[in-house]
């Protein structure tokens, strides 16, 4: 559209003025427009997202859950529910150490801050409380995420039911226990006997004590190798 002939240059100057104001705050609304789709093409997505993990998360075999960046829990899925018998807001922040066994608790909160602190793995063994009082063992493993700028964000772990693996390791436990003492007896048995040998018939003293002096040896060595296993058994427990 041209401007009318009889417009003085100042009106005409004017109207011009106007209108570069006008197409100036068509384009700022439009750019706002356009952010608001992408800021709901965005929100869209991440809702999208976040039910892919809920979905997922709840049809795992186990206990999934999440904490913020500084290691508040925020997220517990269905079968931690299911599992303790809570609702998931009980386990939030810290909630989820009242579901540990007392003598695992402290353990288990040392190892959580030490994780948290130094933004690395999370490993640990525990004992958790299901709805009806009783306590299973599971392993918990933590991984923490980190934003472009290495940022600690959040962090995403499980916790994996090992009762029946640790009811094995216990069994075997006492098994060797058992097998170690019964073969402790054995040494202690046939040093006896050698003692006895020895004071009826004093010519077979020298061999006699020799072959005791090496039965000895026998029980030192296999008290020290199960020492030793004791030890990296701990180790690798711990």
């Amino acid at each position: 559209m041209e401007p009318r002939a009889d417009l003085s240059a100042e009106k005409i100057e004017a109207l011009e003025t106007l209108a570069q104001s006008v197409m100036a705050l068509c384009e700022q609304a439009r750019a706002r427009r356009d952010a608001a789709a992408r800021d709901s093409d965005n929100s869209s997505r991440i809702f999208e997202l976040e039910q892919q993990f809920v979905h997922l998360s709840d049809a795992l075999p186990q206990l999934v859950w999440s904490t913020d960046g500084q290691g508040l829990a925020d997220y517990f899925n269905e079968p931690w529910v299911h599992y303790t018998g809570v609702p998931a807001e009980k386990s939030y922040g810290t909630g989820w150490l009242d579901m540990i066994h007392p003598d695992d608790r402290e353990h288990a909160d040392e190892v959580w801050a030490a994780a948290v602190a130094g933004g690395r793995s999370y490993d640990v063994e525990y004992r958790i409380r299901d709805g009806e009082g009783d306590y299973r063992w599971f392993i918990a493993r933590g991984t923490p995420l980190f934003d472009s700028s290495g940022e600690l964000i959040r962090w995403i772990g499980t916790c994996t039911d090992i009762d029946s693996q640790k009811t094995v390791e216990e069994d075997l436990s006492l098994l060797s226990s058992e097998l170690s003492h019964r073969i402790k007896n054995i040494f202690a048995f046939i040093s006896g006997l050698i003692s006895m040998t020895v004071r009826r018939k004093p010519e077979f003293a020298e061999p006699g004590l020799e072959l005791q002096e090496r039965v000895l040896a026998l029980g030192r060595a296999h008290d020290f190798v199960r020492a030793q296993r004791s030890l990296l058994d701990a180790d690798i427990q711990g």
